[in-house]
């Protein structure tokens, strides 16, 4: 609006100086007007709010509000409650059947802080054992050259002298069966994982199988999870350990103490963390939400808990 005449300037000076007072008293009266949205009329239709977010190839993360986002009189900070479990994408609806923890409270100044306790973890594993990830048949057509031989009875005449007086000189296969979801434990500064498994030892005789004897597994991982580029979390077997013992035998009585020394152990040490790697290597990409993307993220680990810490940036 713009005055014209002899006494424009005064009305154009009036004008300014009241459009001045106009626009102050809308910015002092937007943090009021934004405050009480947020804090009385949206907290609650925000609570019902659902979100499901694919995330790899396996799982639906679903996540809900479990405390009304709260806007400070002064807008210089925003916070509500999230909470979230993977589920299983082929099985819309699922849930998990594990109990959440509790979880720390702030650690850092980084504007965004997820910490999930071992449920999340232990949920995902569930999907994955469910679809069979854990489980894994070792022929000599899937080992390394240098291993072929350990698949062979003839390898076993004096270690095992009823597998191979019964079975002389047949290839051999592993199946492993995990027997239950891995259970992971959570300490400060590290990531621990353990499973238990089946490995049921069969003679390959003219494309026949025989099982032969099986034992009962016990796994126990060192893990380190991290981020890499693009926003993935991934990991990595850092170290492995397996207990075995004999669940039955089709040969009779069995020591597997040389067994154990000779081709369990090694493979326990290194073959089972390449395994395992495959699956974990291939990590879990966060995706933007709502335009807000991650910036540097941190990852760490506490006593029941592990998560991450970065700054956010809107596009």
């Amino acid at each position: 609006m713009k005055f014209h005449g002899k006494v424009a300037w005064i009305y154009n000076d009036l004008f300014h100086i009241f459009n001045g007072l106009i626009t102050k008293a809308v910015n002092d009266l937007a943090p009021m007007i934004v405050n009480s949205a947020v804090n009385n009329k949206i907290r609650n239709k925000l609570l019902g709010m659902n979100i499901n977010l694919p995330i790899g190839k396996y799982f639906d993360l679903n996540i809900g509000l479990n405390q009304a986002p709260y806007y400070s009189p002064d807008l210089k900070y925003f916070t509500m409650g999230l909470s979230g479990e993977l589920t299983d994408r082929a099985k819309p609806g699922s849930r998990c059947p594990l109990s959440p923890a509790r979880l720390p409270g702030s650690l850092n100044n980084d504007e965004v802080q997820i910490y999930l306790d071992d449920y999340v973890i232990d949920c995902a594993l569930i999907v994955l054992y469910n679809r069979g990830l854990f489980n894994h048949l070792v022929t000599p057509q899937n080992v390394p050259p240098n291993q072929k031989k350990y698949l062979n009875t003839s390898e076993y005449w004096l270690l095992l002298p009823p597998l191979y007086s019964q079975f002389p000189n047949l290839n051999m296969q592993i199946d492993f069966q995990a027997a239950k979801s891995p259970k992971t434990i959570f300490t400060p500064g590290s990531l621990s994982a353990s499973l238990e498994a089946t490995a049921t030892f069969s003679v390959i005789n003219k494309g026949q199988i025989k099982q032969v004897f099986v034992l009962d597994v016990i796994i126990y991982t060192g893990l380190y999870i991290n981020f890499r580029p693009g926003n993935v979390i991934w990991g990595n077997v850092t170290s492995s350990k397996c207990n075995f013992t004999v669940k039955s035998s089709n040969i009779g009585p069995l020591s597997i103490v040389p067994l154990v020394n000779l081709f369990l152990g090694p493979a326990c040490s290194h073959y089972i963390p390449e395994i395992v790697n495959f699956v974990l290597n291939e990590g879990l990409w966060l995706p933007p939400i709502f335009g807000f993307s991650l910036q540097n993220p941190v990852f760490g680990y506490g006593n029941g808990w592990a998560g991450f810490s970065s700054s956010v940036k809107y596009t």
